[in-house]
């Protein structure tokens, strides 16, 4: 090949992603840019929405969660953040009741809030965070995605008006 042709290769399309006002006011919703976001193993992220100070870890409350959370808390701590569990009791409570609990392990996830340490300290990035447990190998942790509605085509979307 010379430096005038081109590998054959899909061309790709991303949509434009539009968070309403309202999202990023309640949930703290922020969108990860893929040319400025933070990589440790060089893949290029895809455009996605998620809430800013939540991650997710694979499983509920119990020995193997703890493990992953311990890591999680460590690599938190590397960029300034304290983690939270947020369990749902109403569905642990369920699962105990209905003995379900295993089953619902293998499946479920319990969310993690990340918390400052220092005052005044930027709002919290679950994005900056994930990256740093990734790259001390912890595993079945990700992003607490958000899906939102908007237009997709050439046309122009609803959103928060028009840029």
């Amino acid at each position: 090949m010379n430096h005038d042709e081109r590998p054959e290769r899909a061309m790709r399309r991303i949509p434009t992603t539009v968070i309403p006002g309202t999202a990023v006011r309640r949930l703290g919703v922020r969108l990860l840019d893929p040319t400025t976001a933070v990589r440790v193993d060089g893949r290029v992220p895809e455009p996605t929405a998620y809430v800013g100070d939540v991650l997710l870890v694979s499983g509920l409350l119990g020995p193997e969660f703890d493990d992953r959370f311990r890591s999680l808390e460590e690599a938190a701590k590397e960029v300034g953040y304290a983690v939270e569990p947020v369990p749902d009791d109403t569905l642990l409570g369920f699962a105990r009741e209905n003995g379900i609990l295993e089953q619902l392990d293998a499946v479920g996830h319990t969310a993690i809030r990340l918390v400052a340490t220092q005052r005044n300290a930027p709002p919290a990035d679950a994005w900056e965070v994930l990256q740093s447990a990734r790259a001390r190998g912890v595993q079945g942790v990700g992003l607490a995605h958000v899906m939102t509605a908007s237009g997709w085509g050439d046309g122009i979307g609803w959103g928060d008006g028009i840029g």
